[in-house]
């Protein structure tokens, strides 16, 4: 008896350890988005949105003056911004080539495409973190909701949502243009844990 109470008692205890590391982790990870939150909060309203910019809306013909500037965030390239007004979503996308996974621990990311704001499709993807960050709230737009891309050269195009769906994560004909004439913009995250990914469509409002 006094032996299973010992083999219980261990057992108790390593249970109790892993549940102190497990609550750390989470914390951790946590603690750390909500920081990388504010440096993104900072690094949009300190350094890119100050700079000067061409307010050309829904215009793709830019003059040769309205080059494109480079912008540096966490050690990534930065493309533009991804604004949602409906779920508080204001996020630098990053243009990253490899370690992608990696990249979306810092922010979004474009996952495939072309240039923002241009004719064709360009997906945009987040994570869906526990915590509400990233992509975690996009499963609330409807359709008929608003998503603006402003670009490096100062272009903001406002896109509308006109598709919502759940694929597999093998489904790749989700990543291509629906209308191949029109601007359209694709956004992916995980849904039911990792065995799905919710898909929203939009299209630029002329």
């Amino acid at each position: 008896m006094k032996k299973m109470n010992v083999i219980l008692n261990v057992l108790m205890i390593i249970l109790f350890m892993l549940a102190i590391a497990f609550g750390f982790k989470i914390f951790s990870k946590y603690y750390n988005n909500h920081l990388n939150e504010n440096d993104i909060e900072e690094f949009i309203s300190n350094k890119y949105l100050n700079e000067e910019k061409t307010k050309d809306t829904n215009n793709s013909n830019l003059n040769e003056d309205n080059k494109e500037n480079d912008y540096i965030y966490k050690g990534y390239k930065v493309i533009g911004i991804i604004t949602i007004e409906k779920v508080n979503i204001k996020y630098p996308i990053i243009d990253v080539n490899k370690n992608k996974d990696e990249a979306m621990s810092v922010s979004v990311i474009k996952f495939s495409g072309k240039n923002l704001n241009e004719v064709g499709n360009i997906t945009i993807a987040g994570h869906n973190y526990y915590d509400n960050t990233m992509f975690a709230k996009i499963h609330k737009l409807d359709i008929g909701d608003m998503i603006n891309i402003m670009d490096n050269s100062g272009r903001n195009i406002d896109y509308q949502v006109f598709d919502k769906y759940s694929t597999s994560p093998m489904d790749t004909d989700c990543l291509n243009s629906v209308q191949k004439d029109k601007k359209e913009i694709t956004l992916i995250t995980c849904s039911s844990g990792n065995a799905k990914r919710l898909v929203i469509k939009a299209r630029e409002v002329i």
